[in-house]
């Protein structure tokens, strides 16, 4: 088992790729029950009695959960809500593989799966109330849904980044050989610095795109900002920037099977 102290080589890459399956994977998880939940909000239930009550109350917990000022936020920001989607699960990935997944026990999709409790957490205690969704999500009168739903997400995201991280990203690296694992130091050293390249260079080439946008919107070119406030756009595409810098930065800072024997070679 990994610890914090013997981590893989390639752990900060793993975890940018790893964050980014899981977050595109919790978002298309999301639009797929969203169109669910819409669906089903216009058609009449049963009247039975049951777990879920009122065939009635069900239909407006459903209507509510598509119709509430979360969503009506995320629609009206919707790039800027994606790209802060996008720069929280790569922070979690990084989270999970610095500071949890060396700790945790279970397969990997457990792992994951368990991780993903505490952003689960924190999202009905902290992003929902910031939102105008209430403490978990008691504003959208949507009965549980809210809570079950954002579970049920977040549990996808954890699987996700628990399988990419793990076995999937093991797939990647299974010819390293014995040699090549007594340069993890450096190779360690590497990713990580190519990674915090990675994001700074993103951040500025994000904030020059940006600002440039912002000022062709300012001589009448609104459009070029995709319908968002300038504050927005600006956010977003800094946003943008530095994950995409993380992601490339990382794959830029894995070695070739020729580096690390170099590396690893017996000094003449």
């Amino acid at each position: 088992m990994w610890t914090r102290d013997n981590l893989p080589p390639d752990w900060m890459a793993r975890a940018v790729l790893a964050g980014f399956a899981g977050t595109v994977t919790m978002v298309l998880a999301m639009i797929v029950s969203y169109v669910v939940a819409l669906f089903l909000s216009g058609v009449s239930l049963p009247d039975a009695r049951g777990a879920l009550g009122n065939g009635a109350v069900v239909e407006t917990w459903l209507h509510n959960l598509t119709h509430n000022p979360v969503v009506n936020a995320t629609t009206d920001m919707l790039y800027g809500a994606l790209a802060v989607h996008l720069l929280m699960g790569l922070f979690w990935a990084v989270a999970y593989a610095r500071y949890f997944e060396p700790y945790l026990r279970g397969g990997a999709w457990e792992k994951g799966m368990l991780f993903s409790l505490l952003p689960w957490v924190l999202s009905l205690v902290v992003f929902l109330p910031l939102v105008g969704g209430g403490f978990m999500g008691a504003t959208i009168n949507a009965g549980p849904l809210p809570t079950i739903g954002n579970l049920l997400l977040h549990l996808v995201y954890g699987a996700t980044l628990g399988m990419v991280y793990g076995p999937l990203g093991d797939v990647l690296v299974e010819d390293v050989d014995e040699d090549m694992r007594a340069s993890e130091a450096l190779v360690l050293r590497r990713a990580e610095g190519t990674a915090a390249k990675g994001i700074l260079i993103g951040l500025i080439v994000g904030f020059a795109v940006g600002m440039l946008g912002f000022a062709i919107g300012r001589v009448g070119h609104t459009s070029i900002m995709l319908g968002l406030a300038p504050s927005w756009f600006v956010l977003t595409t800094v946003v943008m920037g530095g994950s995409l810098g993380a992601l490339v930065g990382s794959l830029v800072g894995l070695p070739t099977s020729a580096t690390m024997r170099n590396h690893t070679a017996p000094h003449a």
